[in-house]
């Protein structure tokens, strides 16, 4: 298990569940990735599978978390519900979740969202508390990488 996952530090005990075992895991991320007002996607290959995207996006504003997790093949969440303590709003589904918290950046976004979608994992009863064990440890430590500046 790699110790970072998408240039966040993740420990193993949060990415086994959702990546499984055995396999090289890679990653692919878009231009401007964890640049300061940008939008990019990072995804997890585990061997030639993909097995989940990761979506990044600095901006304004409070958007609607259910209406982007009903929202079709971009972020399309199967059966989503309001979570608390991930991030100041989240929704999560089996399948992944959706948080978003303040972040004022260099480039003027006041807020950050971070989207997981899983794409070839097993779907398992556990499978949704894997994926909120995921978030709660993962956006936090997101976050923290960004370097929010102070109000």
């Amino acid at each position: 298990m790699p110790r970072k996952l998408c240039g966040t530090p993740i420990g193993a005990d949060r990415l086994t569940p959702l990546l499984g075992g055995g396999d090289t895991v890679r990653e692919w991320t878009s231009g401007g990735f964890r640049e300061p007002s940008s939008t990019a996607w990072c995804v997890v290959y585990v061997g030639r599978k993909e097995v989940l995207q990761l979506y990044f996006s600095s901006g304004g504003g409070k958007p609607d978390l259910m209406a982007l997790a009903r929202s079709g093949p971009t972020f399309g969440l199967f059966d989503p519900r309001p979570v608390h303590g991930i991030g100041e709003r989240a929704v999560l589904a089996n399948d992944g979740a959706i948080a978003v918290t303040s972040c004022r950046d260099s480039g003027g976004a006041d807020s950050f969202l971070l989207a997981l979608k899983m794409t070839d994992s097993p779907v398992t009863p556990r499978r949704e508390r894997h994926v909120e064990r995921f978030m709660r440890a993962y956006m936090p430590a997101t976050v923290k990488s960004l370097h929010c500046l102070e109000e």
